[in-house]
């Protein structure tokens, strides 16, 4: 029997770089790569299948695909990063991870406790109300119709999917959970999870047979510890890039808690914010090379966050705005608008250095013309009015 593994998968690039930081710190250093990205002897690579808005097929295709190399001898981990707001397709998802690395059962835990979402009776909570009932029912691209984690997942899979609260849990433990759910023909086990010492309730006592674990940072924070992996962190790789220009931000999130972040700081600072259907690019190469926070943003009030077309034009502009005026630094909002953005940079590798806020991250790129640049990446639905600020901060 070979050692037991482990492969991190995550569904679009933010939140790889989420669960890339809750692995921190880590005896290996921990990168986010694409959908092929190679192993490294002394890093652990978290893998992105950009997954979220395909077709069901699709996206299980990705997952299999970023799975190719799952060991034939000994048993692991998968740790799927979903997406705790319930969008995209779960199910197909789940089973393909299952399939690839030939895990009889999947354990679902969605809950992030200290960005307000929970699991409470298998209903998916933002801040104590159902997903389904918050602006993610409006997302553009994947509109959540359900907070009910078993039965969204049910939705895609062929597997069945359970909700199990915590009573039960207490009561039996993780083993004999599993147990009599895979004796009742359950692939599937969607806990509750209110706080990290849920989380960490959950992962205690597991058996050690190769395990699909679903969810998000709590999740992998939890799993960090149970695994022993935490111990004194590894340099990024990438050396340190000169100080000079400013700071570009682009935000492609139609979330309104995005759009306050950047009515925030547009008010609090010096901050040129830029229509991207109405940008110049000679006027953000001016602003970067004064040093100024440039922000490149969607159009105010468009309804189409992640649709294609805006998509492009902000990736397109980005590039010609950065090769006309390096910043020192880059913030991306929004998954979509961060993979777009780095894939018209060629898709570097990005090696994660920490979270400074819940669900943001901080790293460095690790190839092409910006090797060595810090970047973060955040959501566009989460934090207070001043994050996107707070963040600017941490990279000056």
């Amino acid at each position: 029997m070979g050692e037991r593994w482990v492969r991190v998968i995550a569904d679009d690039l933010t939140g790889a770089c989420d669960v890339a930081a809750a692995l921190l710190p880590s005896r290996r250093r921990v990168v986010v790569g694409g959908i092929d990205a190679v192993g490294e002897a002394d890093a652990l690579v978290v893998r992105n299948t950009q997954s979220r808005t395909c077709a069901p097929a699709d996206a299980a295709a990705r997952v299999r695909r970023a799975l190719a190399d799952v060991p034939s001898a000994g048993t692991g981990d998968v740790l799927k990063k979903i997406d705790t707001a319930l969008r995209g397709h779960l199910g197909a998802e789940l089973d393909a991870a299952m399939d690839a690395c030939g895990a009889a059962q999947a354990l679902v835990l969605a809950a992030i406790p200290e960005a307000g979402r929970t699991t409470v009776g298998g209903v998916q909570l933002a801040d104590g109300v159902p997903v389904d009932r918050t602006p993610f029912a409006r997302d553009p691209q994947n509109p959540v119709r359900d907070a009910r984690v078993a039965e969204t997942i049910a939705s895609t899979s062929r597997r069945r999917a359970t909700s199990v609260g915590l009573d039960v849990l207490r009561r039996d433990g993780v083993a004999a959970v599993l147990a009599r759910a895979a004796r009742d023909g359950v692939a599937v086990v969607v806990g509750d999870a209110e706080t990290d010492d849920d989380l960490r309730e959950w992962l205690v006592g597991m058996g050690g047979d190769t395990i699909v674990l679903a969810g998000s940072t709590g999740l992998a924070r939890a799993w960090r510890g149970a695994a022993s992996w935490s111990a004194e962190p590894c340099p990024s790789g990438a050396s340190a890039r000169d100080g000079a220009g400013g700071i570009l931000v682009v935000a492609g999130s139609a979330h309104p808690v995005g759009r306050g972040q950047l009515a925030h700081l547009e008010a609090q600072q010096d901050a040129l914010v830029v229509d991207v259907t109405r940008a110049d690019v000679a006027a953000l190469a001016s602003g970067l090379r004064a040093g100024r926070v440039v922000c490149l943003v969607g159009p105010d009030g468009h309804h189409d966050g992640g649709s294609a077309a805006l998509l492009a034009r902000l990736a397109e502009t980005t590039a010609r705005a950065i090769a006309a005026a390096p910043p020192r630094a880059m913030v991306l909002v929004g998954g979509e608008t961060a993979y777009a953005v780095l894939g018209a940079l060629g898709h570097p590798r990005l090696g994660v250095e920490g979270a400074p806020a819940p669900l943001a991250v901080r790293a460095t790129v690790l190839d092409g013309v910006l090797a060595g640049m810090p970047l973060v990446t955040k959501g566009g639905s989460t934090g207070p009015p001043e994050r996107l600020a707070d963040l600017i901060a941490e990279v000056r």
